[in-house]
This record gives structure tokens, C-alpha cells and sequence, in this order.
């Protein structure tokens, strides 16, 4: 059987070059094996991986439990420390499943600390600072994150134009968090620059969105 070591794939049948990029192979030909190239199949390690990091957050997790039964007083340091290890273990597993994939995994990644951010600051006393300054600025910054790595990677317009779209519409949850605000006005100039952009994405973006729509739901 021979092979080709730029591909990584086996190839029965007798071939003078390598199907898929023409480059030289080695070992011996099969002349009587059909002549189509065999992939090797990969070990999933990454399922593994979750596994084991799971495995190392839950017995993380009854551990601070059981320092929080035995020790007086209150535990906050135990929770925030727990939801760390929880927000760890999934980013870990966004990693995993959109390695492939860098515009969505950074979109994933800034959601993941949007939600963090705003839970250390509930966890620790609802002092406001991420609803009132963090997450203003940070859903501006992940419109123009995403926008810039799809224009970086050569990506046609709706092929991503639905991850900034997206977060725009996703940046109007601020209003709910009015209440816990003592100065909205960030949140407010936030909200409307991001509608403004939003709605740029909805008139010159229009087709594309649609084509990106329609893939996204499988219409």
C-alpha cells in the first residue's frame, strides 16, 4: 500500500502521485485494492479531555462544599470560586467544539466573559461596575472583534455578518439590568450606538443577512 506523508492518508490501487496534492509517495503499490485514498481516523482526545476536566471541577466543587460546612461565616470566596471553575470548564469546552471555527469561538469566548464578569460582581456584592462600565464597552468591542477577524480571514460578508448582527441585537439586554445601575448613561450610548450599527447591517448588509439567516436556520 502506499503513502502519502504531506496528507496523512493511505492509497490503495497503483498511483504515481498522490490524488489530492500530486506530492511523491511511498511504499509499495496494491494492484489489487480498489485505487481510492483511506483516511486514517484521529483519536478524539478532546471528549477525553472534558472528561477529565469535569471530573477535576466537581471534586473541586464538594471540596470547597465541605470547607464551606465546616468553616463559620461567610463563604463568598467558596461560590465566586466555584463559578470560576464552572465558567473554566465550559470555555474549555467552547474551545474544544469551535477550534475550527476563530470568529465564532472569539464571539463564544466574549459572551462567556460578559457573563462571568457581571457574576463576580453579583457574587461579590452587586456593586454595579459591570453593568454600569464593562459591559457597555464590551459588547461594542466584540461587534468590532468580529467584523475585523472576518475581514482578516478574507471571509465574504454573509459569512459572518450574522455574529456582529447578532451581539448588536444581543447588547439590548442592558435594559433589564437598569435597575441594578446607579449610571445608565454608558449602557444607554452603547445600546444606541450598536442599534445604529444594527441597523447599517440591516440596510447596506440586507442580502447577505438574509443568505446568513437562511443558512443559520436551514431555510
Amino acid at each position: 500500500m502506499q503513502f502519502c506523508n504531506r496528507c496523512n492518508i493511505a492509497i490503495t490501487g497503483m498511483k504515481k502521485c498522490c490524488p489530492l496534492c500530486e506530492g511523491e509517495l511511498t511504499g509499495e503499490p496494491d494492484m489489487e485494492a480498489a485505487a481510492f485514498p483511506v483516511i486514517r481516523s484521529k483519536k478524539r482526545t478532546f471528549p477525553l479531555l472534558l472528561k477529565v476536566a469535569a471530573f477535576i471541577v466537581l471534586v473541586c466543587c464538594i471540596v470547597l462544599c465541605v470547607l464551606m460546612l465546616a468553616l463559620p461565616g461567610k463563604q463568598m470566596w467558596a461560590w465566586l470560586t466555584m463559578l470560576i471553575l464552572a465558567i473554566t470548564w465550559v470555555d474549555l469546552a467552547v474551545g474544544c467544539r469551535y477550534r475550527y471555527n476563530p470568529i465564532h469561538l472569539v464571539s463564544v469566548e466574549l459572551l462567556l466573559f460578559i457573563l462571568l464578569l457581571y457574576m463576580i460582581d453579583r457574587v461579590t456584592g452587586m456593586h454595579g461596575w459591570s453593568v454600569t462600565w464593562v459591559n457597555p464597552i464590551l459588547f461594542p468591542v466584540a461587534v468590532i472583534t468580529q467584523f475585523s477577524i472576518g475581514k482578516g480571514l478574507g471571509m465574504y460578508l454573509d459569512e459572518f455578518i450574522i455574529y456582529p448582527a447578532c451581539t448588536a441585537v444581543l447588547s439590548l439586554i442592558q435594559i433589564f439590568f437598569f435597575g441594578q445601575n446607579n449610571f445608565p448613561m454608558p449602557a444607554i450610548c452603547s445600546m444606541a450606538i450598536l442599534a445604529v450599527t444594527g441597523l447599517g447591517f440591516l440596510i447596506f448588509g440586507f442580502h447577505a443577512l438574509r443568505e446568513a439567516l437562511h443558512r443559520a436556520l436551514n431555510l
